[in-house]
């Protein structure tokens, strides 16, 4: 019996170690990784797609007198559409936050990442055509002459002049709504504000005096004066829109001031709504 008929485990991962060693044999400059649910990880010029390997496998199990024109034709795939993507643009690198367990769901090992605060975390992505966003491998970045630390800080850059116009919008409003700040100007890439201080400084000036933060869905930042009206209520609406989400993303509340980006302590008092603790922070 052959590795192809046998359908276990083994004969997968062989199956994948046969692909990726073709694959390099043609373009030895790309990297190329075992990816998820059986398929294969192809990183060129700085950008990863993902092919699945079940269909060709299937062909290579029903007929292996047909093996080799099966995996031509497949490898040949590969090669026309990684050489159809356009190379990176540093100009579309940006940073992305998102919760641990999103985090989890991916293989974080291979990102530029690091912890923002609580249960966030950021890490270097590229902005696609539409509604799209692409985690960057180590790899992939490497390819495009960027080491984790350059990556890191050019997505920095670019996020910070992402959020330049807001804000000149917050600063020129002169608003400090007693219920705060609801921004939803950006579904997939809101959350970055926190790693933008100006941003934090301009909502931290209209409110004068610290502020409290919530990101309870990817595309929303919620913000308001810790001691403003609203804010006892406003524990229970970050909690409330996280439940409620399509895109979830923390249901902790965060207090920026002098000290910087924090988690907040918004434990319930007995009988009463939620209020900070003394120091307010955990």
């Amino acid at each position: 019996m052959t590795a192809g008929r046998s359908g276990g485990r083994g004969a997968r991962a062989q199956f994948v170690e046969r692909v990726i060693n073709q694959l390099v044999s043609q373009r030895s400059e790309w990297l190329v990784l075992p990816g998820k649910d059986f398929g294969i990880s192809v990183t060129a010029s700085g950008v990863t797609r993902w092919f699945g390997l079940e269909q060709v496998y299937r062909e290579v199990q029903a007929d292996e007198g047909a093996a080799l024109a099966a995996l031509s034709h497949f490898t040949g795939r590969v090669r026309t559409e990684m050489e159809a993507l356009p190379q990176l643009d540093r100009a579309d690198l940006i940073l992305c936050v998102r919760s641990t367990r999103y985090m989890q769901g991916v293989r974080q090992e291979e990102l530029v990442s690091r912890a923002v605060c609580g249960d966030l975390h950021a890490f270097v992505a590229a902005r696609q055509p539409g509604l799209v966003m692409q985690g960057l491998s180590q790899g992939a970045l490497l390819q495009a002459g960027l080491d984790a630390g350059l990556a890191w800080d050019t997505a920095q850059s670019n996020t910070e002049a992402h959020f330049a116009p807001l804000v000149d919008r917050l600063s020129g409003s002169g608003r400090n709504p007693r219920d705060g700040w609801r921004l939803r100007g950006d579904v997939l890439f809101q959350g970055s504000v926190l790693l933008v201080p100006a941003v934090l400084e301009a909502l931290h000036s209209l409110a004068g005096q610290e502020l409290w933060l919530g990101i309870p869905e990817r595309g929303t930042l919620l913000a308001i004066g810790k001691g403003a009206e609203g804010a006892p209520l406003f524990p229970d609406r970050v909690r409330r829109e996280f439940r409620r989400a399509m895109e979830p993303c923390s249901s902790l509340v965060f207090i920026f001031g002098e000290d910087g980006l924090k988690v907040a302590d918004t434990r319930r008092p007995r009988g009463g709504v939620s209020r900070p603790l003394a120091g307010g922070y955990v």
